[in-house]
């Protein structure tokens, strides 16, 4: 989910969809898309498309789900404070 509507590819909007975040926050999701993102890789940074993202513009962040990359065929290793 991302709030930056400038970043997606191959945007649709779509009808409000309410999101309730962990601190029982909602907010709507109101398009959908694909969306070009840098992992840091290292030194260097892997460029990834992440499809069927949801755009949600009164979150404060892009929230990318760690399940979403592995089932698309990435990997991440979580070591110290560093992914």
């Amino acid at each position: 989910m991302s709030p930056y509507h400038d970043h997606f590819v191959n945007f649709k909007s779509i009808p409000p969809h309410a999101i309730e975040a962990a601190n029982k926050h909602t907010f709507d999701a109101i398009g959908r898309g694909d969306l070009p993102i840098k992992i840091p890789n290292g030194k260097n940074k892997t460029h990834i498309l992440l499809t069927n993202v949801l755009y949600a513009p009164s979150m404060g962040a892009t929230l990318i789900s760690i399940s979403r990359l592995t089932h698309a065929g990435y990997a991440a290793l979580f070591r110290g404070d560093s992914c």
